[in-house]
């Protein structure tokens, strides 16, 4: 029974692994929002700000800007166009399995427990619409934020409430839907975590988010809060 598991977990790979990259250097959208994300990372490029006064040649999306950063930095490798923006996609996963491999590993003393929860995820591939590898900040924000809760979930040490705080902030400035997603982890410190550095996360997570917030929103005459916060809230 192990050997057929391991053996349907590689299968499931395989698939997600030669469709990703068959489909990396494609021309045309994938995704109907892909070719919007394309002219972010291209304002990137060009130096030009991605929130401003909304007009008829260009409206922001309402994500943190993160992702469009980083695609930006692969095109002087890559050059530009879709294949920045899915190879940002396709290593974000790629890095996904590994946190998932590790945590699992990790709670259950078991590498075999770790290569299936991270076969799981890849088998979610075709049913979660063949997302993994799309040009959109997703992956990347699920990346940095399980790569978070590793830290998070470690051992009690300066070292870790700083990485698990930088990366659950990182995490934010690529999908502000971490923040959400974070509360909780600031009330387990706050209320019932039990540790000489418990309080160490929430204040450097605070700090890294507020103090990045207000950067952008004043490099950005407070378009960034607008499309950030207000336009979501409703």
């Amino acid at each position: 029974a192990g050997i057929r598991v391991i053996s349907v977990c590689l299968e499931f790979r395989r698939v997600l692994f030669r469709s990703a990259c068959l489909r990396l250097a494609y021309p045309y959208e994938l995704e109907w929002l892909e070719g919007s994300t394309l002219s972010h990372v291209e304002r990137v490029i060009d130096g030009e700000a991605v929130y401003g006064e909304p007009d008829l040649s260009f409206t922001p999306f309402i994500y943190t800007p993160l992702y469009y950063y980083v695609a930006a930095g692969l095109t002087g490798v890559t050059g530009t166009g879709f294949l920045p923006m899915r190879l940002v996609s396709l290593l974000s996963s790629l890095g996904l399995l590994v946190m998932l491999f590790l945590f699992v590993r990790r709670e259950t003393g078991s590498s075999f427990h770790g290569f299936i929860a991270a076969s799981l995820f890849s088998a979610c591939y075709a049913i979660g619409g063949a997302w993994f590898d799309v040009g959109r900040t997703d992956m990347l924000f699920l990346f940095l934020f399980m790569a978070g809760l590793f830290f998070f979930r470690g051992k009690d040490s300066p070292i870790s409430a700083f990485m698990a705080a930088a990366l659950l902030a990182l995490a934010f400035f690529a999908k502000q839907t971490a923040l959400m997603a974070t509360l909780p982890l600031i009330l387990y410190c706050l209320f019932a975590r039990r540790g000489a550095y418990r309080m160490l996360f929430p204040a450097i997570y605070g700090v890294l988010v507020f103090a990045g917030c207000l950067i952008l929103d004043r490099a950005t005459g407070g378009w960034f809060s607008f499309y950030v916060f207000k336009l979501p809230r409703r």
